[in-house]
């Protein structure tokens, strides 16, 4: 799980916290290369390009009401 932001209106109050299993990781959006966009503004400058939408996992996933 993404915590403490992404996936905390999935968890109940009691949460056990163990070991990472990776360190200093991000969530963030990403664009192919062939695409000259760096930063969410300049995606939403462009959207016309992607018909106004950001393709993800299942709309109803932590990370996609994030990006909302």
């Amino acid at each position: 799980m993404w915590l403490p932001s992404t996936d905390k209106s999935y968890v109940e109050d009691k949460i056990v916290q163990h070991e990472a299993w990776y360190e200093d990781t991000t969530i963030g959006l990403a664009v192919p290369e062939y695409v000259d966009i760096d930063s969410i503004a300049n995606l939403n400058d462009h959207k016309e390009k992607f018909n106004g939408q950001i393709v993800g996992i299942d709309p109803g996933a932590s990370i996609m009401k994030a990006t909302e």
